[in-house]
């Protein structure tokens, strides 16, 4: 895991998993053994070793930058979704 980021509106974490290629959320009182509450990932997403990201709470979205791109997710995205 290589990036961790806070959304105070939803109290949520979201966290990169590059090997899984995945973005992970979990409840913002998560403690070391939970799970998370939705998961990004599948071959519709795009993220390919994929270690940093951003959160825009006003907006709702999780933005990637990958390579010369910029992914963009919806806040609730979970599953094998396009960005």
């Amino acid at each position: 895991m290589h990036d961790i980021r806070y959304n105070e509106r939803r109290d949520e974490i979201y966290v990169t998993n590059p090997f899984a290629q995945a973005i992970l959320t979990f409840r913002g009182d998560a403690g070391r053994d939970s799970k998370p509450i939705r998961i990004i990932q599948g071959p519709k997403t795009r993220l390919i070793g994929v270690d940093t990201l951003e959160v825009d709470a006003v907006n709702e979205e999780i933005i990637v930058p990958l390579g010369r791109e910029v992914l963009v997710y919806p806040l609730m995205a979970e599953g094998n979704v396009a960005p």
